[in-house]
């Protein structure tokens, strides 16, 4: 069932992106890599993260930005980065 309700939760996490602040990223980023196993949540999750990183006037961006770097170092060591 969690998985059926993938494609909506995105859809809904990416109508707000626009109007996010740091925290918006990086709680609803760190929901889709927690809660959807395997690749798809983990990579929807740092896309999620990553999008947040154009918007560098945004208040805690260095603690978005670690959050990134964080996905990255996961996703590249459970593959050859």
């Amino acid at each position: 069932m969690k998985q059926d309700r993938f494609a909506a939760a995105v859809a809904l996490l990416e109508q707000y992106a626009a109007k996010g602040d740091a925290d918006y990223f990086i709680h609803s980023s760190t929901m889709l890599w927690d809660e959807w196993p395997g690749y798809t949540g983990k990579g929807t999750g740092g896309r999620a993260a990553g999008k947040g990183l154009d918007k560098k006037d945004l208040e805690d961006y260095k603690d978005m930005a670690l959050q990134y770097a964080d996905f990255g170092g996961h996703l590249c060591s459970a593959t050859v980065c």
